[in-house]
């Protein structure tokens, strides 16, 4: 099974890769946008795919045998596009996001169950975070991931500021796949990918 993955920058790829992969180990990822030599896109990148592609999705992800596609921001973004809600509950800002993308971004009305949404809460570092260290509270509501990954020596400052540097992000991508079921317990946008993309494996495009 191919899937294509539309991510916000390179941090997040190699995450979402190696959760797909734990859930089904012979699948094969795909990235679609950023291009990796273009480094980190934003989530005006994420939009700008959409938008570009909406028309024709269907027909596009045939040509490329593409069976399901992810397209992933950050629900920080909401503070951005002025729809963020108080945290927790994170689903009342992730919902809000998923209406956006589906209405706006793609035109449509109703997601096909061959396209995901992974929208992690704050950050997708949040799930990171409770793979390393499991049990601080309202992680998924916390601005301040990328300090509390410093502070345990998750990351180095100088892997902050450089967001093109992915090595340290691949180690604790694998160690966040394994630990998925500690995550999904915590963090309710982990757990909905991950209910989301078992059910498209039953429901491929092609």
């Amino acid at each position: 099974m191919r899937i294509g993955i539309v991510a916000e920058g390179n941090t997040d790829f190699p995450v979402i890769m190696k959760i797909i992969n734990s859930l089904m180990a012979d699948a094969q990822c795909k990235r679609l946008s950023p291009p990796p030599l273009k480094g980190v896109g934003g989530w005006t990148s994420v939009r700008a795919w959409c938008r570009r592609n909406r028309k024709t999705l269907k027909a596009k992800l045939s040509l490329r045998k593409i069976d399901i596609l992810i397209l992933q921001i950050d629900a920080d973004v909401a503070g951005e596009l002025k729809i963020a809600e108080p945290c927790p509950p994170a689903s009342d800002t992730t919902e809000k996001l998923r209406k956006l993308i589906i209405e706006d971004w793609l035109g449509i009305d109703t997601i096909p169950p061959y396209v995901i949404l992974c929208i992690p809460s704050l950050r997708i570092e949040a799930w990171i975070v409770e793979a390393l260290i499991p049990g601080i509270k309202n992680i998924e509501c916390s601005n301040r991931i990328e300090e509390i990954m410093i502070y345990y020596n998750a990351i180095t400052e100088r892997v902050r500021r450089n967001k093109k540097s992915t090595r340290k992000y691949k180690e604790l991508a694998k160690i966040t796949a394994k630990k998925l079921d500690i995550i999904s317990a915590v963090c309710t946008e982990a757990d909905h990918f991950r209910q989301d993309i078992e059910n498209a494996f039953n429901n491929p495009l092609t």
